[in-house]
């Protein structure tokens, strides 16, 4: 009786101790972090993330967060000389179980808000071409000057100004990009 009486204690000890000591190097903060993890997706050629949103306010942040990060949050204008290209294959935390991880579409905000979640500023990305592989993703807010190359469906712009031309690969891309009435596109939207 007293073996029981030791080993039932010291068990639950130990499986506490395992638990909450754990390190799980993949889980994420919702808050904007540069410590992101990733893989190479052998399967398609995506990459698979586990990241949380990213701040950008200069190039070499852009650069880091399009590759890093499934959010890429700018804080003023932001100009590159750089093409840049949205790939999928993130993922970020189950909001009803942090443990587990979500496939989830990129975001980009070029827009600033206040503690109640009011847009305050608009921003201006700058750059020669967007490319967007990413199913489903999204553009939000601001402004951005230069062309856009829509390699995927379901794509959405809201409340941007695109000051550029869009292009899609083929008709199905076209007929499934989404732009909502708060937004404008000052060049033409093609197959090419």
């Amino acid at each position: 009786m007293k073996f029981k009486s030791l080993v039932i204690p010291l068990a639950m000890v130990t499986l506490l101790s395992v638990g909450c000591g754990r390190n799980n190097k993949n889980e994420t903060t919702p808050n904007a972090t540069d410590s992101n993890k990733s893989e190479t997706n052998k399967n398609n050629g995506t990459v698979d993330m586990v990241t949380s949103p990213s701040r950008v306010t200069d190039e070499e942040k852009l650069m880091r967060a399009v590759n890093e990060s499934w959010i890429v949050i700018l804080e003023n204008d932001v100009e590159t000389s750089k093409e840049i290209v949205l790939n999928s294959g993130f993922k970020k935390p189950n909001k009803d179980n942090p443990n587990k991880m979500d496939d989830t579409s990129r975001v980009v905000a070029l827009y600033k808000t206040n503690e109640n979640k009011e847009k305050i500023a608009d921003y201006t990305l700058t750059l020669p071409k967007l490319i967007i592989k990413d199913e489903n993703a999204k553009i939000e807010g601001g402004t951005i000057k230069g062309d856009l190359y829509i390699e995927a469906k379901e794509v959405n712009i809201e409340g941007t100004t695109i000051e550029g031309n869009v292009y899609f690969n083929n008709e199905e891309e076209k007929n499934s990009f989404h732009i909502d009435e708060g937004s404008k596109i000052t060049g033409t939207m093609e197959i090419k």
